[in-house]
């Protein structure tokens, strides 16, 4: 039976044990604030800010900050820190087989596919991200090693633990992301279009792929396309549209760039931006944080990000 959002949830078989149902709980939760009906046919990302925070803490009574450390504190028990073979990120590995598994069987009722069981994992990742181009921009740091210290505090992995949350962020972590890709495009876009993409260092720059256009850089978007008279008629090329952007042209966009440049080199990524606003702005829209999904670029469009190697 499907959930406020039209989301099958709250089906928690693949579990193995009572941590793992906990977990898969606010698994629903996540998916619940990211996708649904809400979200036909626009580019989601697993964006964790403060608002969506509260919207997933309302669900269990508790405040943005409570509902982040109860969600990471979730992932905690499950991952395998007794220094054996396995990967850290083992019972992932296992809860997305037997989803994979449970999937194949409901094909010819896509209704009672739930999202997979990682959404919350990504989530996180994307987190660590964010907290990854914070750093970048106090110190001038992009190596992607920067991306796994923050992300072993937030799921209190231990110290002695952090070369292998970054073995098993290598490994696999593009699984992950390829499994909320499948559950996205088994349903066409009627609860949301992926939106992650990376051409170099993927696990690291996938995450950041989430974090890197928020609400603020988006409104400053559509600033420069009211302050230099743009539209898509002009014959501008996507590539020129993202150095104007990136270059600061305009009083009232030079934020923009800043709050860019903290997540490392931008005129790759911006493209993919400025491609898919113009359309939205030129129809005379208000500023938005989504893309009709009939503008939504399904090949061509992809939301590239660059990392610094370590």
């Amino acid at each position: 039976m499907a959930d406020a959002a039209g989301l099958h949830t709250g089906d928690h078989a693949i579990a193995s044990g009572p941590q793992e149902v906990e977990y898969l709980r606010w698994n629903d939760a996540v998916a619940r604030a990211f996708f649904g009906t809400q979200a036909t046919g626009e580019l989601v990302h697993l964006d964790l800010d403060d608002k969506t925070l509260e919207k997933i803490g309302a669900e269990f009574g508790l405040d943005g900050p409570s509902a982040l450390r109860a969600m990471a504190d979730s992932v905690t028990p499950l991952l395998v820190t007794d220094g054996s073979r396995r990967s850290m990120f083992d019972a992932f590995n296992k809860l997305t087989e037997a989803w994979y598994r449970a999937s194949r069987r409901q094909l010819n009722d896509l209704n009672r596919i739930g999202p997979p069981p990682v959404v919350t994992l990504l989530a996180l990742f994307s987190l660590a991200g964010r907290h990854m181009s914070a750093l970048a921009a106090r110190t001038g740091n992009k190596s992607v090693s920067a991306f796994y210290l923050p992300l072993a505090v937030l799921l209190q992995a231990g110290q002695d633990n952090a070369k292998a949350l970054e073995t098993a962020v290598r490994k696999d972590s593009e699984m992950y992301w390829d499994a909320l890709r499948y559950w996205l495009e088994l349903f066409d876009g009627q609860v949301g279009l992926p939106s992650a993409y990376a051409v170099n260092h993927r696990p690291v720059g996938l995450a950041l792929s989430q974090t890197m256009f928020g609400e603020a850089e988006l409104r400053q978007l559509h600033r420069m396309f009211e302050d230099l008279e743009l539209t898509t008629a002009q014959g501008m090329s996507a590539q020129e549209l993202a150095s104007t952007w990136t270059s600061g042209s305009t009083s009232r966009i030079r934020t923009c760039p800043r709050a860019c440049a903290a997540s490392g080199p931008i005129r790759s990524p911006a493209t993919p931006a400025c491609r898919s606003r113009s359309p939205s702005w030129e129809r005379g829209n208000p500023p938005a944080t989504t893309t009709p999904r009939s503008r939504v670029p399904r090949s061509g469009g992809l939301r590239v990000t660059w990392v610094r190697a370590a």
